[in-house]
Parts: structure tokens; sequence; C-alpha cells
């Protein structure tokens, strides 16, 4: 049976009012989120003093967080034209653009699954599981992350492919490269499959921009703005060598370490996630019409996600999985495409009619989000401070720009300072100066600061050592009057 006729305007109309009305619920859900006090320092908190620094003393101001600029953090260049944003429209400003970057995932897949030769039926369904799908809605409504722009990058370079438009695609390209250092890994599998569909130039500029990309990022970017210290390497893959180009040659004289994943039963729970969602239109585009070259930039993602040490990479409810979504879906569209496309070796062979209405992926992908909500539910939104209102007052009595500690979930509203601190790394040797405002909570310890807070409360009681500013509902706000240290054992106020 022919595809039914689907025009530009058709996919315009359908696909951008979804698209608003995503975009408009993401951003609500995130700033009921931000006002519930469930927002995080380590993130949110984190981009908001970097784009507060970015904004106001430049690239080059270090991070309270971190001790070196924000952009030492993963090599996010878009972070620069971010602080401009944050600087007119404050955080509401930052997750909007986070939320309309989620939600341009709709719209441009109908483009995409149009330019392949989808019928319109089932490239809407596939544009309903990325509406659906848990990656896209735990990143959206998981703080802020620049990564949310790979999504309109990613996809954008995926259309020109098939469009065979040059400008767009190097347009698309360079935006992807500047969303974070991993994206040149990604755009470096991007070469490889356009090589599989014979984009010979486009394969080689596309490689060649990638590793390069990747090489400046974390060969001389990262290292000079963080004064020669690799940032996260020595903790995500230390073990593989001291640099980036010592791990890339320990992999290449010892491959067998891109398999040691397969150990780990979170490694599989990973996979699931993020390929169960779609279980159904995988099956219908079974044999060479799915084993198409869009998955080699999701496996090059996956593969990095998947040999770094630290949990937060093979979660599939945040940032570090965002870079796989516009591909695992433009592989799944390539895998439905009522038009013989490319497989990984090379030959053409049109995909089988599906053998059950392809609305029925909606069944998994129903199943897979109920489950994902009713963890985030349980892991987030059923806890919070309950004395919000205390610690909105709290918060107004810190004058504007001073310095403050204060547990992780309330970083995030004192975020437009030079100088903020977590309690706990009072614990790691960090002394908070005179001058500094305390908040403490200690009917709702944050895990994080758990530890110290205690300790905290104890040298603060010490006389001499804090004048009080604000106390109510359990919610206390000092002002230190002499320097604040604690040790791995031990504390004083005032030394």
């Amino acid at each position: 049976m022919r595809a039914r006729a689907w025009s530009r305007a058709a996919t315009a109309r359908g696909g951008w009012p979804v698209a608003s009305a995503y975009a408009l619920l993401l951003w609500g859900l995130s700033l009921l989120r931000y006002h519930l006090w469930l927002a995080h320092g380590d993130d949110l908190g984190l981009f908001q003093q970097g784009l507060w620094l970015l904004a106001r003393r430049g690239p080059l101001a270090p991070s309270s967080y971190t001790g070196h600029p924000i952009l030492a953090d993963a090599a996010s260049w878009v972070l620069v034209p971010l602080a401009a944003v944050y600087a007119a429209g404050g955080v509401a400003a930052l997750l909007a653009v986070q939320a309309v970057a989620f939600a341009s995932g709709y719209p441009l897949l109908l483009a995409v699954g149009r330019a392949m030769g989808l019928e319109e039926g089932p490239g809407r369904v596939v544009g309903f599981l990325y509406l659906l799908y848990p990656t896209v809605v735990g990143a959206a409504l998981y703080d802020f992350h620049p990564d949310a722009l790979a999504i309109p990058a990613a996809l954008g370079a995926v259309w020109a492919v098939e469009r065979r438009r040059a400008a767009p695609y190097a347009a698309s390209l360079l935006a992807l490269l500047l969303v974070k250092d991993t994206a040149g890994l990604a755009a470096v599998g991007l070469g490889v499959a356009l090589a599989f569909r014979r984009r010979w130039l486009w394969a080689a500029a596309t490689a060649v921009a990638g590793a390069a990309a990747a090489g400046f990022d974390v060969g001389f970017a990262i290292p000079r703005l963080a004064h020669a210290v690799m940032v996260q390497w020595p903790l995500v893959y230390g073990y593989l060598g001291a640099t980036p180009a010592e791990g890339v040659r320990r992999l290449a004289t010892h491959p067998w370490l891109l398999a040691l994943w397969a150990r780990r039963l979170r490694s599989w729970e990973y996979l699931v996630w993020l390929l169960g969602p779609l279980a159904v239109p995988l099956a219908a585009a079974r044999g060479r019409a799915l084993a198409n070259a869009w998955w080699l930039p999701w496996a090059a993602v996956v593969e990095a996600n998947l040999l770094g040490q630290v949990p937060s990479l093979s979660s599939p409810f945040d940032e570090f999985a965002v870079l796989t979504v516009p591909f695992a879906f433009a592989a799944v569209l390539a895998g439905l495409a009522a038009r013989p496309v490319p497989g990984v070796g090379g030959r053409r062979e049109a995909p089988p009619a599906p053998r059950k209405p392809l609305a029925a992926a909606l069944a998994p992908a129903l199943l897979f989000f109920a489950a994902f909500a009713v963890q985030q539910i349980h892991s987030y939104w059923l806890h919070g401070p309950a004395a919000r209102g205390a610690l909105r007052a709290a918060v107004r009595s810190i004058p504007p720009g001073a310095p403050v500690g204060a547990q992780d979930f309330v970083l995030p509203h004192v975020a437009d300072r030079p100088q903020e601190w977590h309690l706990a790394t009072l614990l790691r040797g960090q002394p908070f100066p005179t001058g500094t405002y305390v908040v403490l909570y200690a009917a709702d310890p944050d895990p994080p600061d758990s530890a110290a807070l205690p300790r905290v409360a104890a040298a603060l009681d010490v006389p001499g050592a804090a004048a009080p500013v604000f106390a109510r509902d359990g919610v206390r706000v000092v002002l230190l009057l002499r320097p604040l240290a604690l040790g791995p054992a031990g504390g004083s106020a005032g030394r």
C-alpha cells in the first residue's frame, strides 16, 4: 500500500501545536518542582551560579562549587549565549529554553519521518512515543542541563542528511558539537553512519570535526580552564588511564574492556529502559531495515556511558542519556520507512510490512512511562521540605551577593552570588569565611549534607561564633562572626 501524501504543511500543522503544549507542560512542571524546593544545588544551582558568573564576570570566573569555571565542567559552549538568557529571565527563562528544546523533538521527528518517506500515521505514532519516552521526561524535569539542546541539533542534522542539505547539516553539526565534550564522540559515530550511507565527503568531514572538537575540549580547553586538571576524567574513566589519550590507547590495545559492562545487571537495566519503550516499532522494523546506520552514533554514546564508573552515567532518566535519544528515534523511523533504506551492511532492502497495527506501540510505551512516573513520584515529588514559607522568608533575609552555606535543596534559591557552598564541603576541608550566611533546616536534612548538619549546628552555638538573623518553623539563618571550619573528625567555629 502506497504511503499517503504527507505534506510539509500537514507536518507543521500537526507538529508545532503539540510541541507548544508539551513545552508548556514540561515548563510548568519544572517550575513547580523548583518552587516546591525539589531542585538540587549540584544540578540547577551549579548552572545558575555558572551562568550568573559568565554574564557578570566572564568565562574565567571560578564556580565556588568546583573551583573551576563552569565551562570546564563539560566544555558546554552553549552556556555562553545561555548566560544572556539567564541574565534576562532568571530560572524561569532557563527552564523554558530547556522545555522548548525537548518539545522541539516532536515536530522534528515528524519532519525526519517525512523526509525518509514514512507514512504519516506511523510517523505520528513514533512522535508520540517520543513524548512518553522516560529519558525525555526525566531529563526535562530533573533541574537544568545544556544537554537538552542536543535534541534539536542532532535531529536537525539527521533531517539535513535525509534531505541532502549541506548548509543546514553544517549548522546542526556545529550546534551539536557546542553542547558538550561527549558530542564529539557522537559526531564521530555519525560520520561512520554517513560512510555506511556512502556520503563519503560528509562522512569524512563529520568524523574529523567530531574528533577535532573532542580533542580540543578534553585535550586543551578543559585542562586550561581547570588549571591542568581534567575535571571529570579521573572519577569517571580514571581506570582506563590518567588522561583521555591514555584511555583511548588502552581501549585500542585491550578491546575486551569495551564489553566489561555486560557483567553488570545495571547495564542491562539501562538498555531495557532505552529500548523497551520502542519495542513494537523495533519488532515491526525487523531485519536489515532495523539494522540501519543511525544506530551507530547511538551505540557510541551508549558505550561511553556504560564504560563510565559513575552510576549516573548509566541512568536512563538523566542528562547523560539525552544524546542517545535523537539517534535511537532516527533509527526507528528509518526502520519503518516505506522506501528502501541502507542497512549497516550497505545493502538496500525494503522493510516488511508491520504485522500488527503500529498503534499497539503505545502499550509498552505507556507501561514504561507508568513505571517511570511511579518511581519519580515516590523518589522526588512526595519529598521535600515542609516549611517552604519559612525557607522563602529565610532566603529573603540574606543580602544579595553575600556568601551562603546551605543544604543542597536551598542552593538553587540563593544561586546568584559568587560564593555558595554545600554544608558537606565543610567536611572536605572547605572553610566558610567570616560574613557567610548559613542556612539550616534540621527538620528535613538533605542527604548530601545530613552528616554535616548536626556538627554545623553545634559549632554555630558556640558563643561568639555567629549572630542570629532569622528563625522560624525550624529554619535558621545565622551570620558568621568568625570563620567556620570542620574537619573529618571534630569541628570548630573560629580558628
